[in-house]
């Protein structure tokens, strides 16, 4: 059986002066296919990690979506949403309605400006961290959105996982991958046999 075509559709649903290319003072929103190099590949003795094929193909299949604006975030170990303290390299009053602490427990939400849309029905998005990409007290958490049918934007979030330790979040830097799924990947391994 002939599998259906995954299309996918990318919308911007943020004024065109939260993009980076539109903005005089280098923040914004912005994104690129995903790269397949990461620094710690290159470290290993002769690029050797690059030998392993599942790991670079991972590492560059999707989007990645950067991180709009330089910051630093402490979690102060409160439970509760606005438990942590945040250092914007500059326009904290702009940022600080995009990146926030919605959940407690020290999560950082990013509110998305992108809608993504796929076909056929069934198809999802994994929403993830860049994968085989670390960061120090920062975990990425992952979901997965049901983009065949979605209206509306997503959150990324990220955990911090130990209070009164500052995470710092660079401009640019790969804030998620986004992987389009061509089928619910859930109902494929419920009738899977």
């Amino acid at each position: 059986m002939e599998r259906p075509r995954l299309d996918v559709e990318i919308y911007q649903i943020a004024d065109d002066g939260m993009m980076r290319k539109n903005r005089t003072d280098g923040t914004g929103w912005d994104w690129c296919w995903s790269d397949w190099q990461r620094d710690w590949m290159d470290a290993t003795p002769h690029r050797y990690a690059y030998r392993c094929l599942p790991l670079t193909i991972m590492n560059q299949t999707g989007w990645w979506i950067k991180n709009p604006v330089g910051f630093t975030a402490t979690w102060r170990g409160q439970p509760q949403p606005g438990g942590m303290d945040f250092r914007f390299d500059t326009s904290a009053q702009i940022w600080s309605q995009w990146i926030n602490s919605q959940f407690g427990e020290g999560i950082i939400t990013w509110n998305t400006p992108f809608l993504f849309r796929t076909k056929p029905e069934g198809s999802r998005l994994l929403i993830c961290g860049p994968v085989n990409y670390f960061k120090a007290n920062a975990h990425p958490l992952t979901a997965l959105i049901e983009s065949d049918w979605i209206s509306m934007s997503f959150t990324m979030n990220w955990k911090i996982m130990v209070p009164n330790q500052p995470v710092r979040f660079e401009l640019g830097e790969p804030l998620f991958q986004a992987i389009p799924l061509a089928s619910n990947i859930c109902a494929d391994l419920e009738d899977a046999s």
